[in-house]
């Protein structure tokens, strides 16, 4: 990104106020990932980026909800309410620091909720990060005693709403499009789900959600399934081959380009 495009980033997370109905939070110890929120809510709302992110809206002015973003999410519409202001509770920033684009280091420094990093002390190295604080992932790993399988932030989020004591949980925006996706976070997000189920934790779906979609039986619906799962797998072996090729990789770069261009000069969520 140039610098102007820098600038107008910067200028519209300045802008972004928090929503009334944020849970009250605060930063217990940030080396050891500790956040509090008083009163404590009694379920957590996960959001991806698919369509059915969009049923955000039933739990925005929910008292009894904390909303998880991430990444660049502060770019989605689903991020706000219907005043424009900002609806959500703690952020995840899940990656080592070499990989994060210019435009998220500017949120990462001014994220106005607890910001869970990877590694607290080299976040710091690339600014003040008032709100970040360190993923306690070890702490995690050792409590729960499960094997270590972390394909994706969701899996860290849900893995922590559980150590936390959530007893319900929101799986929004599940629908896992690309190929990795596919084949690596949705398997790890299924497990970390029905690991939750049997902790006696209600994990809530949406309607129309394709996250725990397979149509069809095996074995007892046997020529229905095997070509649902072949047509799947033919889809997803004609997009991992057209990332890789010069036009897809210039179709990306168009794509972003265009989400770079179309950023207005506030915050674009307002009514």
């Amino acid at each position: 990104m140039t610098s102007a495009e820098l600038t107008r980033v910067s200028d519209i997370i300045d802008s972004i106020t928090l929503s009334a109905h944020n849970a009250k939070t605060s930063i217990a110890s940030a080396e050891e990932g500790r956040v509090v929120c008083e009163p404590k809510r009694t379920g957590v709302v996960i959001m991806a980026f698919g369509p059915t992110s969009k049923d955000v809206t039933l739990f925005q002015h929910d008292p009894s909800w904390e909303i998880w973003g991430l990444n660049n999410g502060y770019y989605n519409a689903t991020a706000y309410d219907a005043n424009g202001v900002l609806r959500a509770d703690r952020w995840f920033e899940i990656h080592e620091m070499h990989a994060q684009p210019s435009d998220d280091l500017i949120w990462m420094n001014k994220c106005p909720v607890p910001l869970y990093v990877a590694d607290l002390a080299k976040t710091r190295e690339y600014g003040p990060m008032p709100n970040a604080v360190q993923f306690p992932r070890e702490r995690l790993q050792q409590e729960i005693g499960i094997g270590a399988w972390w394909a994706c932030t969701f899996a860290y989020q849900i893995a922590l709403a559980i150590h936390e004591g959530f007893t319900k949980i929101a799986l929004l925006g599940m629908e896992f499009g690309s190929p990795r996706e596919w084949i690596m976070e949705r398997p790890n997000v299924l497990w970390w789900s029905a690991y939750a189920l049997g902790r006696g934790v209600e994990i809530v779906i949406p309607e129309g959600s394709t996250f725990m979609e397979h149509p069809y039986s095996y074995g007892m619906q046997y020529d229905h399934e095997k070509l649902w799962c072949e047509m799947r797998v033919d889809n997803l072996m004609e997009q991992w081959g057209y990332a890789r090729t010069a036009e897809g990789k210039a179709e990306h770069d168009r794509y972003q380009a265009g989400l770079i261009a179309a950023l207005p000069e506030k915050t674009p969520w307002a009514v």
